[in-house]
Formats: structure tokens, C-alpha cells, sequence
């Protein structure tokens, strides 16, 4: 059959539209996984996406070179941690992290997980624990005896058995075939790993030398473990948690929250930070600072003490850690309560610029939320937005959703920025 010029003109015309259409990269999958994050930002103007960066990403180099060979030649882990207060317990914030990066870089596991509710606290959403008793709990809070969870659990007895099973969620299977439990130094304990699914038991990984934590190795992915501890002599038996990866490259994002911390409580626990060795970090997130702008005591916040606990916790870091990068993060903006009005907190501003200060002196990189966000005053527009709890102080689960994506956002773009300059492909 002929085609006449007319014809192949809108042929040719439609190619072109075709051609001309802007593909969806990685990224934007990514971003878009927990929540219609590209609307968001149009729905919401308050936020300021033109600061929307990690500053001094030039210190992460180091990371994103192991980034690089996980995502483009699935070779090696990478392990994130975010520590703070609650914003961060629920896991809200930190799971629109963890998604949207194991979704670009690629999962390697789930990692650390606690069963807050019998620490009688609210927790993530995304897995379930089931124990055969009643635990009594500590927290740092109140006692520097917890563990890399920020909380403990101990019960006396001759058994004690607690179940955890992980969710899969937005297409990342969450399975895992290693376990690393966190339960103290009772050497008179006998611990067991079963798969809460089959007969199969782990085995001990009797290459894996520490005095705090035992690891445990399955022939093939599970979603679902039943831990039992046997202790004759009726010793203290003690939980802190359970780190759980994959056989498979990648990122993993753990996450320890705990509400009402302060710097001041983790930097008391010298256990959570032999814990958090174990774990072996690349890269420590500290998302704290919103509890120190509502002290109670006699003066008021003192920037200067603040400055000192903070300097304490980037030193044990070093300590346990030192090949660890440590990145900041500003607390959000918040209100005081007076009566029934809702009053702007300048405490949060004072911290905003001390944790800043730090990190341009101590050469860390850092992510300013509480301008991101849009500064002094913004958790009014939070408010209006009906993404704020009564007091202006919490969010919703979509406000969290929106910030979790928005740090992702601004770590995915400064990798590419790294692969760039490196003149690394990526092949998008």
C-alpha cells in the first residue's frame, strides 16, 4: 500500500511526540514508592525545594563509591543508621528513607528491628513480634543499660521465646537468610533460631567473635524467626534486638528511636554504642535536637551545653566506629503550648545553628530540615496542611512520608553529583 507525503508527514509527527516524551528515571520510581511525592511538591509550596541538599556531600565520597559498586556492579553492603528521638521511633520518616533508597540502590535487608510493644510503646508497622511472656523494659531515657535499639529487655525464668516476622512492602521482599541477635552477656543463656515457618533451625555462625551479640545463618530466605532462650540457672535474660540482612548487595537502613531523647541520653549509654559496633555503620544519621528546645530546667536551653553533648556522641562515634561518616540533621520547626495558644519556639532555631556550627567545624555533611521544611514559623503552614499533631510539634504520617522523601531525594542527587564528577556512568 502507498503512503501519500500527508500521511507520512503525521507519521514522522507522531514519532517525534512519542520520542519527545520525558522518561521516568530510577529516581523518580524511587521517590514516588511510599507516597505521590512529585504532586506533593506542588501541592505544598511552603517547602523549600531550591536548599533541598546535603551539604558537604563532597565527605561522603567514601560511601558513594561503595554505593556505586552495590548498585552498578552488585558488589557489597552498605549500612545507614539513623538515630534520634520520636520523630523518628515510628519509623515513619525513616522507612520514606529506606524505601526509596534500596529501591535505587538496591535492598540488602530489613536490619534492625525491636518489638516495642513490650517495651509497652508504639513502633514500626512493617513487622510484628509475639513473645510467651510479659518483658520488663529500660530505655535511655531513664538508664544507660539499654541496647542499639535504645531500649532493653530482660525477664527472669527458664525460657523465654519471642517471634518476629518482617512485612514486605512497596515491591522490596524483605526476607532474610542472616540474623544477628542482640541479647547480652549471659554465658549461662542457650539461644536457638528457628524458622517460625518450617522445622529448620540456624546455625550459629562460629565465625562471628562477639561478647554481646550472637549471629545465625539459615540455608534459605525466611520472613519469620522463633527465638528461644533456655537459662537453667534462672539468670537475668536480656533482648536488645535482632539485625536481620539478605544474601544480596545493596543498602540497609536501620533506624533507632526513641521518644523524648535527648544527644545527652545516648551519649550516657557506653552499651548502645558497643552495640551499634557490632552493626559496623558507614554512615550515622543524627535526628535530634527537637526535646533539648523544650528544656524544663532553671535558665532555659543552654546552646553551649548542647554543644558539648553533641561533640560527646560524634566522639563516641569515632571511637567505636572511625571509619564512620556521621551526617547531621536540623530538627524540624515547632510551637510551645501556652494555654490554648500555640507559640513559636526559638529554641529550635538556636539548635538549628549550633548543629550546623558543628558540622562545618568538624567538616560533616548535613541536611537542613528545619529550612527545607520552611524554616522559622513553617510548622503553621504543617499545620494548615492538617499534617501536624494538636500541639505543632509531631507530624502526620504523610508529613513524615514527605520528609523521609525529601532527604532521599537530596542523597540520590548528591551521588549522582559524585558519579558526575567522577565521570561515572550510570546508565539510567
Amino acid at each position: 500500500m502507498k503512503i501519500t507525503k500527508f500521511e507520512l508527514f503525521f507519521i514522522v509527527l507522531l514519532a517525534q511526540s512519542c520520542s519527545s516524551q520525558p522518561s521516568t528515571t530510577t529516581k523518580e520510581i524511587a521517590l514516588n514508592k511510599t507516597i505521590n511525592f512529585t504532586q506533593s511538591l506542588k501541592d505544598y509550596s511552603f517547602i523549600k525545594q531550591s536548599v533541598n541538599k546535603i551539604e558537604n556531600d563532597s565527605l561522603l565520597k567514601q560511601v558513594f563509591q561503595k554505593l556505586y559498586n552495590a548498585k552498578k556492579k552488585n558488589n557489597g553492603k552498605i549500612n545507614m543508621v539513623q538515630i534520634g528521638d520520636s520523630h523518628i521511633q515510628a519509623d515513619y520518616i525513616s522507612n520514606a528513607i529506606r524505601i526509596p533508597l534500596q529501591h535505587y540502590f538496591g535492598n540488602a535487608g530489613r536490619g534492625l528491628i525491636f518489638p516495642y510493644k513490650y517495651a509497652k510503646t508504639n513502633g514500626p508497622d512493617n513487622y510484628r513480634s509475639s513473645s510467651n511472656i510479659n518483658w520488663i523494659s529500660n530505655k535511655v531515657l531513664t538508664s544507660p543499660h539499654v541496647g542499639v535499639a535504645g531500649f532493653r529487655l530482660f525477664t527472669n525464668g527458664f525460657v523465654a521465646e519471642m517471634s518476629l516476622a518482617v512485612n514486605n512492602q512497596y515491591d522490596l521482599d524483605y526476607s532474610f537468610t542472616k540474623a544477628t541477635v542482640f541479647a547480652g552477656q549471659n554465658e549461662t543463656q542457650k539461644m536457638s533460631l528457628y524458622d517460625n515457618n518450617s522445622p529448620e533451625k540456624a546455625i550459629e555462625d562460629s565465625t562471628f567473635n562477639s561478647p554481646i551479640a550472637k549471629r545465625f545463618l539459615f540455608s534459605k530466605p525466611i520472613s519469620s524467626v522463633y527465638q528461644t532462650y533456655i537459662d537453667l540457672e534462672k539468670q537475668m535474660k536480656l533482648y536488645d534486638g535482632l539485625f536481620v540482612e539478605n544474601n544480596q548487595s545493596g543498602l540497609i537502613y536501620s533506624s533507632m528511636g526513641v521518644n523524648g531523647a535527648k544527644y545527652n541520653h545516648y551519649q550516657k549509654s557506653e552499651n548502645f554504642y558497643k552495640e551499634l559496633e557490632v552493626i559496623n555503620p558507614d554512615i550515622v544519621i543524627f535526628s535530634l535536637g527537637t526535646n533539648e528546645g523544650f528544656s524544663s530546667k532553671i535558665g532555659g536551653f543552654d546552646v553551649e551545653i548542647f554543644h558539648e553533648e553533641v561533640i560527646a556522641n560524634l566522639e563516641n562515634i569515632k571511637q567505636i566506629c572511625p571509619n564512620a561518616i556521621v551526617l547531621l540533621m536540623t530538627p524540624p520547626d515547632s510551637y510551645k503550648m501556652e494555654g490554648t495558644d500555640h507559640i513559636k519556639n526559638p529554641n529550635i532555631k538556636l539548635i538549628r545553628n549550633k548543629l550546623i556550627e558543628i558540622a562545618v567545624d568538624k567538616k560533616l555533611p548535613y541536611w537542613d530540615m528545619f529550612t527545607v521544611l520552611g524554616g522559622y514559623g513553617s510548622m503553621e503552614k504543617w499545620a494548615d496542611a492538617n499534617m501536624t499533631d494538636k500541639i505543632w510539634i509531631h507530624f502526620s504520617k504523610k508529613g513524615y512520608q514527605i520528609q523521609g522523601t525529601l532527604f532521599a531525594k537530596a542523597f540520590i542527587e548528591s551521588f549522582e553529583k559524585y558519579c558526575e564528577t567522577k565521570k561515572i556512568k550510570l546508565n539510567d
